[in-house]
């Protein structure tokens, strides 16, 4: 017999090659011909696996499955519909409100949705009284240094009543519509008239009964019938959506503030401040004497529309009316979403004004930062000491981390203000907090500065933690003066904005403080879905039918709650890790994920160090891996021991990890989980100084 071949000499079967590189080569081909990210092909080709092959995939399928959907028809008819705005034979499309709120809570389906609507029907039940619309306008472009031609209004809407948590998430808000800025300028009365019009045809239409606030909404929720009644309650947006809106003056004029009846620029002519109050005063006693009522603010708008029918008539100047609207602060337009008697608009009740735009979106934070910089530098602190101090931080997964905003190519002296984004202003500021705290406040440089600009950071403490429930308007007011007078101690009025004045009045809106970013986030999405048409025929309607679409298969996932993110099975190995953690036996539906959705929708991933209530006891942890039992998410995480260190105070504290072995691992509910953590590592091995969340302290 002849003797065996060695293994060494045996080759492998052409078969298993060839599997290996047809398996290889059909993987790398799905991604050419048309471009799709490795993300969205792994996305895709799961969702085939799990749900099969369509009959149909044309681009014309795409389209009619798309239209079917978004025109399903109810009792307030289509979700999008036809809209054909004045002088105008064009066609448009909008999201009806009420068709939208009515379809969304009646199919279970939408988990997310019928949930927070729980939530609000038991925190305010209908019977105690009709619920609030708030609105929210911006306006989104993809060119900002040239010709734009798919520049859009966007308008979203929401409740009140859904509460500061969710209205801080952007599935929380539906669209109307997205309509390009050149057919909207078309308007006489632009944005003004354009809400009325949205106002009196889908929200507060006594002609057909779609009627928010006489005849409501009938829903059901779970099979119990409810009437959903609402009022107008208020329009949040930055101070260029604002002027559009309500048609006021704004930052450009003399008199910038709406509210402030006697109040104007104090950069103006000092001969035309003789008799108004500076916008640099923080006496509130003198301030609240002068501020404009609803009625107050409807007698201006109607003298003007009388001054202006004078001038039709000659009757005076040209000049005369422009200095009547300068003396009043308001521009007469006969559209004016204000003048409409039938729909009433409480223009001082309704107005709200955004704090992530005053404070971190060229506000407060940015003019503050540039001069503080500047006094540093004079000091001997340079801008890129600050740089390699931020740059040892560790920020969470799902973060971009901010360490580059102070480096050379982003430092720039001959700017008015400093230049970063609201989100990094946000992940910033408590670390450069700390660094005045341990660097600059031994030195007693610039102690005036600092002081202000901590004052600021106890100011964004107070507006991060609305979302929580925690603060009231007085700490913000009392907050937000603290913080001005600082300011005028440090630099007296030099770079002093509108902004600083617009901030004294957010504790006005009390409980209605929203910030915009869920809707700058939302932005992207309406980016996404308005850039790649190449031609815009019927633009608004498909826009808005992919936008309705998307926001469906978001509210199908209860975003609020915590919960595994693309949750997936196991590995073998995993699994075995899992069922010795929790002790008892598994269910069959086990599923894991690398993140994980936590307090109020916000995410933490293996790897990350978080905060966590264990046993009402403030915790550090590190986050091993999460995975879902029975329908409960679980969290596997590695405990960190407190180890006070000479450089701890109320923002940031020292701790030590105990032991990366298994059996100090700990499992816990993924809910104990209540935020991600921004670390420093220190200088021993497995210790770190972990900034504490105001919520927190």
């Amino acid at each position: 017999m002849a003797p065996k071949p060695s293994k060494a000499k045996v080759a492998p079967p052409l078969k298993a090659k060839l599997d290996i590189g047809t398996r290889q080569s059909t993987l790398v081909r799905f991604s050419r011909g048309s471009y799709a990210s490795h993300r969205a092909i792994e996305r895709l080709l799961r969702q085939v696996r799990e749900e099969g092959i369509p009959d149909a995939s044309s681009r014309a399928s795409q389209w009619r499955a798309r239209a079917a959907i978004a025109g399903q028809v109810g009792p307030f008819g289509p979700l999008v519909q036809d809209l054909v705005l004045p002088h105008s034979d064009i066609t448009y499309a909008v999201q009806h409100p009420m068709a939208m709120l009515h379809f969304c809570c009646g199919d279970e389906k939408y988990v997310g949705f019928v949930c927070l609507m729980r939530y609000a029907l038991r925190n305010h039940p209908p019977a105690d009284g009709p619920w609030h619309l708030v609105m929210y306008a911006d306006e989104i472009g993809h060119n900002p240094l040239g010709h734009d031609n798919r520049k859009c209004e966007c308008i979203y809407w929401s409740f009140l009543e859904f509460g500061p948590a969710a209205l801080q998430t952007e599935d929380a808000w539906f669209i109307v519509c997205v309509i390009r800025t050149k057919q909207i300028e078309k308007l006489s009365g632009f944005m003004s008239h354009m809400f009325k019009l949205l106002l009196k045809r889908y929200f507060f239409n006594s002609q057909n009964g779609h009627h928010f606030k006489n005849s409501g909404v009938r829903i059901v929720i779970e099979g119990k019938s409810f009437f959903i009644f609402a009022e107008f309650g208020a329009i949040v947006a930055d101070e260029k959506a604002l002027k559009e809106v309500f048609c006021c003056k704004g930052a450009s004029g003399f008199k910038f503030c709406p509210i402030c009846y006697e109040l104007c620029d104090h950069k103006a002519d000092p001969a035309y401040q003789i008799g108004y109050i500076p916008g640099t005063c923080l006496d509130l006693r003198k301030l609240k004497r002068q501020y404009n009522t609803n009625e107050s603010i409807r007698h201006l708008l109607v003298d003007l529309r009388d001054m202006h029918a004078r001038w039709q008539r000659a009757e005076i100047t040209k000049d005369q009316f422009e200095k009547t609207e300068k003396h009043y602060g308001w521009n007469h337009e006969p559209e004016n979403l204000l003048l409409d008697e039938e729909l009433d608009v409480k223009a001082r009740d309704v107005l709200m004004h955004d704090w992530i735009h005053i404070y971190v979106v060229n506000g407060l934070f940015n003019v503050e930062v540039q001069f503080l910089l500047l006094f540093l530098k004079a000091a001997g602190i340079l801008p890129r000491m600050i740089y390699d101090f931020c740059s040892q931080w560790i920020w969470p997964k799902h973060m971009h981390p901010p360490r580059d905003v102070f480096s050379d190519a982003r430092v720039s002296f001959d700017n008015d203000h400093f230049k970063c984004d609201a989100n990094e202003a946000l992940h910033i500021y408590a670390v450069l907090a700390v660094f005045l705290t341990v660097v600059v406040v031994p030195k007693k440089i610039c102690i005036l500065q600092v002081q202000s600009f901590l004052k600021l950071a106890d100011v964004l403490d107070l507006l991060s933690m609305v979302k929580h429930g925690l603060v009231d308007a007085e700490a913000v007011k009392l907050g937000g003066l603290a913080h001005l007078r600082a300011y005028q101690a440090a630099y007296s009025v030099v770079s002093w904005i509108p902004k600083h004045h617009l901030s004294i009045h957010l504790s006005d809106a009390d409980k209605r403080l929203i910030g915009c970013l869920p809707h700058e986030r939302r932005h992207k999405l309406v980016k996404r879905w308005s850039k790649d048409r190449y031609t815009l025929q019927s633009f608004e309607k498909g826009v808005m039918e992919e936008l309705t679409l998307e926001h469906l298969y978001a509210l199908e996932t209860d975003w609020l709650s915590p919960g595994l993110v693309e949750p997936r099975a196991p590995e073998p190995n995993i699994l075995t890790a899992f069922q010795d953690a929790i002790g008892d036996p598994l269910a069959d539906d086990i599923k894991c994920s690398m993140t994980a959705r936590v307090c109020h929708g916000s995410l933490v991933s293996a790897g990350d160090l978080a905060w966590a209530m264990i046993e009402n006891h403030r915790c550090l942890v590190d986050v091993v891996y999460h995975f879902e039992s029975g329908g409960e998410p679980y969290t596997y995480v590695n405990m960190w021991e407190s180890v006070p260190g000479p450089s701890d105070n109320a923002q940031a504290a020292t701790f030590r990890e105990i032991s990366r072995e298994t059996d100090h691992l700990k499992c816990v509910r993924t809910e104990c989980i209540v935020a991600s953590a921004i670390f420093l590592p220190g200088a021993r091995p497995n210790v770190a100084t972990a900034l504490v969340p105001p919520f927190l302290r």
